[in-house]
């Protein structure tokens, strides 16, 4: 059934561009919640570094610069498949799951329009069968004379990825089905069969970010809002405060999913009020899952006369002082006590970072704007 589901879903997708896409259901997600499921699924090994780790593990030596690309854009196209399945497992509003598919769809041909093409099209091509159809479809047959950018790529090959995941996933509560695609997977990337220890690997990870995605999901893509959005006021979780952080032009260095809050860390940020004297070192946000609007901050303040003050910005508008912090490690120090005095406020459930590349959603959210523009 799911099988099914998710391939109309992507055929909603291939076949048409931006004014194919139809119309938004109600209720559809805002635009700071696709942003972090297409940061996620566009960023999956966190860094460069982490991503050769990976890779020459899989292959047993370090890798090459040609390898690493081809190794990114695979992962890359399998947790798009992952975001698909998990949306499609999750929403049960029709319109509302092509409304997440078709905006993250844009959102993802978004970042390969503005990413280029390092190496050549035909080392991303080196699963035999897959060369095989784009050979014959080729006039001449020299797959090594093609060129193309990586959006180009995007929609040749990474398109016909994703309905060769949804061919290959069998039932869709199987438990080889994360086995499967991470078979595939590796064909994509290597061309060839790999150890079952190296595939138990790639499930391993390919079912945590999975289980990720689903949770980014149900806490933040797809929550109805029955009221008319341009007759309902204008919601503010803190009452505005010059002295009050101001973090909307600040991008968060860590991103952290807590229950049906999201919590993001920003640094070296100044106060609403310009002149205000005060600047502050580190930013824990708490932002409501729904609106997107912050409801507290956790601050380490600064000053001529103080030094790593930690301070609560209160939900009724209030200002607490927890004292100074004077352990080596400021910013270790700081996020455990943050999350401490976070949790006495609000019921946050499991804490879990998604990644440390997921930027921009602070900037990003117009809900965070709009708090804002009254200032």
């Amino acid at each position: 059934m799911l099988r099914g589901q998710t391939k109309n879903l992507s055929s909603g997708i291939v076949s048409g561009g931006p004014s194919a896409l139809g119309e938004l259901a109600v209720g559809a997600p805002s635009s700071a919640s696709i942003s972090l499921v297409c940061e996620y699924l566009t960023n999956p090994f966190g860094s460069a570094e982490q991503a050769r780790e990976l890779l020459s593990q899989i292959e047993g030596r370090s890798v090459y610069d040609v390898e690493l690309e081809r190794g990114e854009f695979c992962f890359q196209i399998a947790f798009y498949f992952l975001a698909c399945l998990a949306i499609a497992a999750h929403v049960d509003d029709p319109l509302l799951q092509k409304s997440c598919i078709n905006r993250l769809y844009d959102r993802v041909r978004a970042f390969y329009a503005r990413t280029d093409l390092k190496v050549k099209f035909s080392d991303f091509i080196v699963m035999a069968a897959e060369r095989d159809q784009f050979v014959t479809g080729l006039r001449g047959g020299d797959i090594c004379r093609v060129v193309i950018t990586k959006l180009g790529l995007f929609d040749l090959v990474g398109m016909r990825r994703l309905y060769e995941y949804h061919d290959v996933i069998g039932l869709p509560n199987s438990d080889l089905r994360f086995y499967i695609v991470a078979v595939q997977l590796l064909l994509h990337y290597g061309g060839k069969s790999y150890h079952p220890a190296v595939v138990a690997v790639i499930a391993d990870l390919i079912s945590g970010n999975y289980n990720i995605l689903s949770k980014v999901v149900l806490s933040n893509l797809c929550r109805t809002n029955t009221r008319d959005p341009e007759f309902e006021e204008p919601i503010y979780s803190l009452p505005l405060d010059p002295n009050m952080p101001d973090i909307i032009n600040k991008q968060p260095n860590k991103i952290y999913l807590a229950g049906d809050y999201l919590l993001l860390l920003v640094e070296n940020v100044g106060p609403i009020g310009a002149k205000g004297a005060v600047r502050f070192r580190y930013v824990l946000v708490v932002c409501n899952g729904r609106t997107k609007l912050p409801e507290c901050f956790v601050t380490l303040e600064n000053s001529a006369s103080i030094s790593n003050v930690l301070g609560v910005f209160e939900a009724n508008g209030s200002h607490s002082n927890y004292g100074a912090l004077t352990g080596r490690n400021v910013l270790k120090e700081f996020i455990d006590k943050g999350m401490h005095l976070i949790r006495h406020r609000f019921d946050l459930g499991e804490i879990e970072e998604l990644s440390s590349q997921l930027l921009g959603v602070g900037k990003a959210s117009p809900q965070c704007r709009q708090w804002h523009s009254i200032r």
